[in-house]
């Protein structure tokens, strides 16, 4: 969905896991350098973890390269925003604002820059862009 939609931003608004249930489908590797495979239209696709970044609490900058291995080019890089507290029913805490403050300043700054941003770090303004994954219904 990410190479059909063009996303070059992806918000992700769950923990994969969540009290041993799996509530996203975790399509990323969980280490730098590290990189997973996958089948697309016929094409092999490799997706590889350039960096991962706490932004603050609860709020991780994963940057992501795919590459079509069958056509040896790279795609594009995603920068994809995982925000880790928002509660599987309900709304998020008080305290977590700022977080939500940053996810919104980000999303207007990339739309503003045309979505050439790679997202917030621990030392810069909020970026953001396109996609979203909701937690799975039980």
């Amino acid at each position: 969905m990410i190479l059909q939609e063009n996303c070059k931003l992806v918000i992700n608004l769950t923990k994969s896991k969540e009290h041993g249930q799996t509530k996203c489908d975790q399509y990323w590797p969980s280490e730098v350098g590290e990189s997973l495979r996958f089948e697309e239209n016929g094409q092999v696709m490799q997706i590889i973890l350039m960096s991962c970044e706490s932004v603050m609490t609860n709020l991780i900058r994963l940057k992501l390269k795919i590459i079509n291995v069958t056509e040896d080019r790279e795609l594009r890089e995603v920068i994809q925003l995982n925000y880790l507290s928002w509660p599987d029913h309900g709304a998020p805490e008080q305290t977590d604002y700022q977080i939500i403050q940053k996810l919104i300043d980000y999303i207007q700054e990339h739309h503003l820059n045309g979505g050439k941003s790679s997202g917030p770090s621990k030392n810069s303004a909020p970026k953001i862009g396109e996609g979203h994954q909701k937690a799975q219904e039980n």
